[in-house]
């Protein structure tokens, strides 16, 4: 994303746009994996409070 602010363009990317959006999603993707890990931790510590119980 940084490259494709500051318009360094990277030839394994047909366009500017498309290497932003594809920082964009590996961003996206990275939070969530680090969220969903610290989600899975919490759950098994039991430090969640109930708040993702099954009914």
């Amino acid at each position: 994303m940084r490259d494709a602010l500051f318009g360094i363009f990277h030839p394994i990317f047909l366009h500017i746009v498309i290497q932003g959006f594809a920082g964009f999603l590996l961003l996206i993707g990275g939070i969530g994996f680090i969220g969903g890990y610290i989600l899975h931790r919490d759950k098994k510590r039991n430090l969640t409070k109930g708040r993702f119980k099954q009914k």
